[in-house]
């Protein structure tokens, strides 16, 4: 399946919706449409509307067709083998997560609902939706390779070219990683970055571990019982459930290759004490090795976050070798990355100082990633469509 943009395909069914619109009528209102044209009888000259349609929409589709080929095919998505993504569309979690769904589990402010016939899954705090995941037959369940939120993407795909590199192109069998998630949630980023990786069994004891600290027991909970999250005997992922702050003093010296910061209170908040503070920001620099990355989540809807963004990002250029802000395509999320050193941090630089070629360079090695995790997005686009930012 090729991508093709949304706004052609809405189009072309909006124009077919239209055409047989009686065919998909609630039925509360079929009966009477039904009564009111029994008696009728066409004259023998009238054109029938559905043999009209027949005739318009391959009239009204093909310009749009050929429109969405030859984009899909200037952008380069048919040669890279990219598929449709099924989460973007307008229907797609970002879009309409605040809608009311079947509650699958409930605990206290701690929810779980069901969206669009099952198709979709929340994990709800208080008011703030703290995750989205999409459901497959095929997956049996949540699928972890279909992220809901474009920050997400942007973050698994920045994680890919910097933390998860490839040690033999050819085959492109990943060298062992360390990952830390501050934050968990469903656990959506640990279980992408899990899909490109060979099972436990693959490496010896210890060499990958996928940590996610996650504060609050019941989210945890609901992460294990209905995203599917740790399991299976070859699962990657584990939940610890402690603060922050206690997390990264134990891991002192841990040498992690990649530390992820995502952490939001109930009230869709960011705790600036994660964000802005030098001391924190050192605490978490000393869990990473010498060519680490980390990367965190911010918020910039609104004039509290941005100063909280704005602070953020001084802190890390004062903590780390290299750091860029990625602002994200249709959210207001800002994805900050930063490395310790050694190539990473070229690469960070490259990009933060719009050098040519440095996008794609860090595409490319993404993509790497991507195809052995069988990812449905195009991580050349989220990275694209979300290029760094000169300011907060």
């Amino acid at each position: 399946v090729w991508h093709v943009p949304s706004a052609s395909c809405m189009a072309y069914a909006g124009a077919y919706g239209a055409a047989t619109s009686s065919s998909v009528a609630p039925a509360r209102l079929r009966p009477r449409v039904a009564a009111a044209r029994a008696p009728r009888s066409r004259p023998q000259q009238s054109v029938d509307a559905r043999a009209l349609a027949a005739i318009a929409l391959p009239l009204i589709g093909a310009p749009l067709s050929v429109a969405a080929l030859l984009a899909a095919e200037r952008s380069g998505m048919w040669a890279r083998g990219v598929r449709a993504d099924p989460t973007d569309w307008p229907s797609s979690a970002w879009r309409w997560s605040g809608a009311r769904g079947v509650e699958l589990f409930a605990d206290g402010d701690v929810r779980v609902l069901s969206h669009a016939a099952g198709e979709w899954r929340t994990l709800r705090l208080g008011a703030s939706v703290q995750s989205a995941a999409r459901c497959s037959r095929a997956a049996g369940g949540v699928d972890p390779t279909a992220p809901a939120f474009p920050y997400v993407k942007v973050m698994a795909s920045l994680a890919a070219a910097l933390a998860l590199v490839p040690c033999a192109e050819s085959s492109a069998a990943l060298e062992p990683v360390r990952a830390l998630f501050l934050g968990g949630g469903a656990c959506s980023l640990p279980r992408l970055l899990e899909s490109a990786l060979a099972p436990r069994a693959a490496y010896r004891d210890g060499r990958v571990t996928l940590t996610v600290v996650e504060l609050d027991a019941r989210v945890a909970q609901a992460a294990r019982e209905w995203f599917g999250v740790g399991a299976g005997d070859g699962t990657l992922v584990q939940i610890q459930i402690a603060d922050a702050q206690s997390a990264l003093e134990r891991f002192a010296g841990a040498d992690f290759d990649l530390v992820c910061v995502d952490i939001f209170g109930k009230d869709n908040a960011q705790p600036g004490a994660f964000a802005t503070s030098e001391r924190w920001l050192r605490q978490v620099r000393a869990a990473v090795r010498p060519g680490g990355v980390v990367l965190a989540n911010f918020h910039s809807g609104t004039d509290e976050a941005r100063a909280v963004l704005r602070d953020g990002l001084r802190a890390y250029a004062g903590v780390f070798a290299a750091s860029s802000a990625w602002r994200v395509h249709e959210q207001a999320n800002v994805v900050v990355a930063a490395a310790v050193g050694g190539h990473a941090a070229e690469l960070l630089s490259k990009a933060g100082g719009f050098e040519p070629g440095a996008l794609d360079e860090l595409a490319s090695r993404a993509e790497l990633v991507a195809r052995r995790g069988g990812w449905q997005f195009d991580v050349r686009t989220a990275l694209k469509r979300s290029a760094p930012t000169r300011r907060a």
